[in-house]
């Protein structure tokens, strides 16, 4: 089952609280995305400098991302 199934599933599982469950599928989700970045800006020869910033622009988005939904989770918890 692929990533996004898998969170879909968890979500469905869990229909008592939907919003904490979403929140945390996305936060899956965005921790999945800045691995995903951090592998390929260790596979990016250092002298493609526009590749790597690129992939380091996008990598800083899934973390703002990430964090966002990590204040989610604690805000939906409280």
């Amino acid at each position: 089952m692929d990533k996004l199934n898998r969170h879909s599933v968890r979500i469905k599982e869990q229909p008592d609280n939907h919003a904490l469950s979403a929140a945390k599928a996305v936060q899956r989700d965005f921790e999945d995305l800045v691995a995903l970045f951090d592998r390929q800006l260790a596979s990016l020869p250092a002298s493609d400098s526009q590749a790597r910033l690129h992939v380091d622009s996008a990598k800083s988005a899934a973390a703002r991302g990430l964090h966002l939904s990590r204040k989610l989770i604690e805000s939906l918890s409280d």
